[in-house]
């Protein structure tokens, strides 16, 4: 049986992880026999078993045993649906009190563990309030008590824990998830 997967040109190739296809006009067909009409082919839907790059042949046989198959890569990627408030997301400048903390909220369109950061991250940096050009170097952000990432009501909460001596700066805090996207959050703190 060929292996194919059908997506119209147009199709976006953003894919959530362990999932179905986001926004694609077409059905995924792997291993599995499907019926073409046109540029459409349907079948079966298939579930990536995880993040990364792919890359998928399509193969096509006509009634008269002719072939033809043509191949693209695509990065299957964590559906990341922007930050929750009290967090606005870019090109929104956020404030916060120096030393306070501040819950970080986000989905990913489903629970896919609380191992989700890329290593030593969230981070931040401190910026130019008036440009977002970067100041220093990138640190690990601190939590408290230790606490960590949590899963509940559909989306994960970080308490990020800011320091006192950052009043009147302003930082970047980026979150890099270990499906290599990376999510950014600018802060002037008072």
């Amino acid at each position: 049986m060929p292996h194919f997967l059908s997506l119209s040109a147009s199709s976006p190739l953003g894919f959530q992880h362990g999932g179905q296809i986001l926004d694609a006009g077409f059905a995924d067909l792997v291993d599995q026999a499907g019926s073409v009409n046109g540029n459409t082919c349907t079948g079966s839907e298939y579930v990536y078993p995880t993040f990364g790059s792919y890359t998928v042949t399509i193969s096509v046989t006509d009634k008269d045993g002719s072939t033809g198959s043509n191949w693209f890569t695509h990065i299957v990627i964590y559906n990341f649906a922007g930050f929750f408030n009290p967090v606005d997301n870019l090109p929104a400048w956020n404030s916060a009190k120096a030393g306070s903390t501040v819950p970080v909220k986000f989905s990913l369109g489903g629970n896919k563990s609380l191992n989700i950061f890329a290593e030593g991250y969230p981070q931040s940096v401190q910026i130019v309030c008036d440009t977002g050009a970067l100041l220093g170097t990138p640190a690990p952000t601190a939590n408290p008590g230790g606490s960590s990432i949590s899963y509940g009501g559909g989306q994960y909460n970080y308490v990020w824990k800011t320091d006192k001596a950052w009043a009147g700066t302003c930082r970047q805090l980026t979150v890099k998830l270990n499906d290599g996207t990376v999510q950014i959050a600018n802060f002037q703190f008072k």
